[in-house]
């Protein structure tokens, strides 16, 4: 019998063309009985088909305060959409982009991280996987790629701050068919669980037990007469009223990337909350297969004043990302400032299983060149200087990579 509610599923429209279709007989006669019992009629509730459609993960209070679907990538793919609804320009001529009156916190960092990205997706429209192109095999696998033993340390060490135990993932990965079976999956998940106990360890001999009490902190920055209203979130906040940190764990290894995307929120975060002295730690996987340690990041703005110069700097950034693809990539930027040209040139080609900046489908769209045609080619000094170096003298950098040298 039902308890608290009574759901019954129906197909209400047709699935070609969305034309209403009429409740059966007997569901009409059952609507019908539970009114006159209970003096009330059903909620009807359009339901999307599409797992990706973003009624999906909206709360129905008269059903339950949880949302319909918790799959994540449906998530992502809901929130890809919500930049594709804008209309086609009827002449083929790009003008210059509008000053967008409210920009979301992930918006800056994008377009300062993966600049390219954001003007084919945010300006351009186009929906690029980083995954196209891959076929599925149904063979047994003996071993797991690079991102595949990534998404298994990414759960683990999930779970672990999550205060969750760990002993029964190895049965469960290998009952769900995520990793390979018999010993060569119990070696794999070994050698995951003990690149996690290493971050894990760094982060409590920090004085950051499990599971992780952490906050989101909302932001909502108004706009000024030459300055947009920034909004969004800061994830991974640990305040004490005086003094906030940003935790920042994740079981990959560090990249210019994450830093980049950390000193967005922290400048942001300084605007927004300027009572509070703001620093960030990020916990990385290092070391090298073998010999896996941990990582330890930390990194803090030199004088808070600096955050407006920052955010005007980011501002600026993201419009001239909307107006064209700026050939700005992080991963080729740490190098060239530290006059490591050959490392330059391996992070855009890539090394064995690693893919390269080339590699990505929005910088193929535009750059699809050797390192030395970019380099020939490009101004690959002016960004660097203008954005990379410019941001990193305001910051304070310190920890260990967790390879033997410090940051």
């Amino acid at each position: 019998a039902a308890g608290d509610h009574l759901i019954v599923c129906s197909t209400g429209f047709d699935v070609r063309t969305r034309v209403e279709i009429p409740p059966s007989v007997a569901l009409s006669e059952l609507s019908d009985t539970v009114r006159d019992l209970t003096d009330g009629a059903f909620e009807a509730i359009d339901h999307p088909r599409q797992a990706w459609s973003e009624a999906a993960f909206a709360p129905r209070p008269t059903v339950s305060t949880s949302p319909w679907s918790h799959d994540a990538g449906a998530v992502a793919a809901a929130i890809a959409r919500r930049n594709q609804g804008h209309g086609r320009v009827p002449i083929p001529v790009l003008h210059p982009a509008e000053v967008e009156p409210v920009v979301h916190i992930g918006d800056l960092a994008r377009a300062l991280a993966q600049p390219v990205r954001t003007f084919c997706q945010d300006r351009l429209g186009l929906t690029l996987r980083e995954d196209a192109g891959g076929t599925l095999d149904s063979r047994i696998r003996l071993s797991l790629s690079g991102l595949d033993t990534y998404e298994i340390r990414r759960r683990l060490l999930a779970a672990s701050l999550a205060g969750d135990a760990t002993d029964d993932w190895g049965r469960y990965l290998a009952a769900a068919g995520d990793i390979p079976p018999l010993a060569y999956g119990q070696r794999v998940v070994a050698a995951a669980a003990a690149s996690v106990e290493l971050i894990v360890r760094c982060l409590e001999a920090d004085g950051y037990g499990t599971p992780l009490d952490v906050a989101t902190l909302g932001i909502a920055i108004p706009a000024t007469d030459d300055r947009p209203a920034i909004d969004g979130e800061i994830p991974d906040v640990i305040t004490d009223g005086t003094t906030a940190v940003i935790v920042d764990a994740r079981a990959s290894s560090l990249s210019a990337t994450h830093l980049l995307e950390r000193i967005v929120d922290l400048v942001v975060a300084q605007i927004a909350h300027p009572d509070l002295t703001w620093s960030a730690v990020l916990y990385r996987r290092g070391g090298t297969s073998s010999t896996p340690q941990a990582a330890r990041i930390t990194m803090a703005l030199n004088d808070p004043a600096d955050a407006h110069d920052l955010l005007e700097l980011l501002i600026a950034q993201r419009q001239r990302a909307l107006t064209t693809p700026v050939p700005f990539f992080p991963a080729l930027a740490e190098h060239l400032a530290a006059g490591r040209p050959a490392a330059a040139a391996t992070a855009w080609s890539g090394s064995g299983d690693i893919p390269g900046e080339r590699t990505k489908p929005w910088n193929r769209l535009f750059f699809d060149v050797t390192f030395d045609e970019l380099a020939r080619t490009t101004d690959l000094d002016g960004p660097v200087d203008e954005l990379w170096t410019a941001i990193l003298d305001r910051v304070t950098l310190g920890g260990d990579m967790g390879d033997g040298g410090a940051a």
